[in-house]
């Protein structure tokens, strides 16, 4: 009996070796991949450095401190949703006499929950423009009509109606002619000027009809066939104020 006492005592101790062995192991890979992320982060390689860090907590899912520098550098990376999460996870490992530092990071996901909120306001707003454009209870653009196209527009205008005009007096002519008698109305000469007459302001009318229509089809062109310009409008833009200076330094269980 007394021999197989010790035997069970060893018996225990060696099966606890490799258990042992195996935290030593994930222990030193921890600080390894710590250590690679400060140093990713001191040179500003910020996303470098959160794949060493989550590496490193992911060997170590108990420590606070790298549960900090995850949540600080995806701050720094502006993703909102991870640093919430891991800041979150630190505040519940830190002991309750941590007041200080527990009212800090109390604060922290105050300011960055209202920046998320912020944010994603802001990109539904600006969602919402581009799949309606203009404002609400208005009918979208349609068509650019600049200086182009009222002066094609005017233009055409103006000649419909001088060769409107044109036209009545050609017809006028052409009446005086069908009623005109040599003799009674007038020398022959008079009524070949009557002839000459009706016919310039006919052509001067056709020309003045034609151009005109030709002038109302361009700014029609001009109206339809181009893209609306729409004023663009200056945005308040959401940045995240991240605090300086490097990662907490290494401490507690690694």
């Amino acid at each position: 009996m007394r021999c197989v006492i010790p035997l069970l005592v060893a018996s225990l101790v060696l099966a606890q070796m490799p258990a042992v062995a195996r935290a030593e192991d994930d222990n030193n890979a921890a600080v390894d991949r710590y250590q690679r992320g400060r140093e990713h982060f001191s040179a500003g390689r910020y996303r470098m450095a959160i794949i060493e860090l989550k590496a490193a907590l992911a060997l170590d899912p108990d420590s606070p401190n790298l549960m900090y520098n995850v949540a600080y550098t995806s701050e720094l990376l502006g993703d909102l949703g991870t640093a919430i999460h891991y800041y979150r996870r630190y505040l519940v490992a830190l002991p309750e006499e941590e007041s200080e530092e527990r009212t800090k990071i109390q604060g922290t996901l105050r300011r960055l929950e209202g920046h998320r909120v912020e944010a994603a306001a802001d990109a539904a707003r600006r969602h919402e423009e581009l799949r309606s454009p203009g404002d609400a209870g208005e009918p979208p653009p349609f068509g650019a009509s600049d200086t182009w196209f009222w002066l094609s527009f005017a233009g055409g205008l103006a000649l419909l109606g001088g060769g409107a005009a044109t036209g009545v007096l050609a017809l006028e002519r052409e009446n005086a002619v069908a009623d005109f008698v040599a003799g009674n109305d007038g020398s022959l000469s008079e009524r070949n000027q009557l002839v000459t007459e009706a016919d310039r302001f006919a052509l001067a009318s056709d020309v003045m009809l034609i151009g005109g229509t030709a002038l109302l089809v361009t700014s029609a062109a001009l109206l339809l066939l181009r893209e609306p310009e729409i004023e663009s409008r200056p945005r308040a833009s959401i940045g995240i104020d991240g605090r300086g200076g490097l990662l907490l330094s290494f401490s507690g269980r690694l």
